[in-house]
């Protein structure tokens, strides 16, 4: 079965304009076009389709696809350079993990500042909470960031005070 252009757009999901910009970047070599010059898609190409979303969707670059494309056409005699490729784009990926996992740790640890404040009643009475009744991961942000910073805290405190107030 032969699919179009939009239909194909469909069923994977993926934008046609997307699909022409790969196309035209030679990131579909496989292609087949009909007399007066369309793109015919068959199950092949929306496997193929789906796993350059993914390699897009990994944060490869376009550069990168097209490397991996050439080493892919040319055989098994490239396994090593497609394997580094895709090992590349792994530790990328683990980077931008860890990233995320210290920007999430670091807002439940701003969450729970702004909510034990007020159940206090004072964004300054926070640091006087000991340690050992604070959440694992307070404790653990506490530790990553060198502690409460009471003099900022307090100076943060003072300009959102004075902006509510129109100062």
């Amino acid at each position: 079965m032969t699919y179009s252009i939009s239909e194909v757009s469909k069923i994977v999901g993926i934008p046609q304009t997307t699909i022409r910009f790969w196309d035209k970047k030679g990131l579909l070599p496989f292609g087949v076009r009909s007399g007066p010059g369309y793109r015919i898609f068959d199950h092949l190409d929306i496997n193929w389709l789906n796993f350059l979303n993914y390699l897009k969707e990994a944060g490869m670059s376009i550069e990168d696809m097209q490397r991996y494309i050439r080493y892919y056409i040319q055989g098994d005699s490239t396994l090593r350079e497609r394997r580094e490729i895709v090992y590349e784009s792994l530790r990328r990926i683990n980077k931008q993990i860890d990233a995320l996992k210290a920007a999430q740790s670091f807002m439940e640890f701003k969450c729970w500042v702004y909510d034990a404040a007020i159940d206090i009643g004072s964004l300054d009475d926070v640091v006087n909470i000991p340690r050992d009744q604070m959440p694992p991961v307070v404790q653990e942000t506490l530790q990553r960031i060198g502690g409460f910073h009471p003099t900022y805290v307090s100076e943060l405190e003072a300009r959102e005070a004075n902006a509510a107030a129109g100062k």
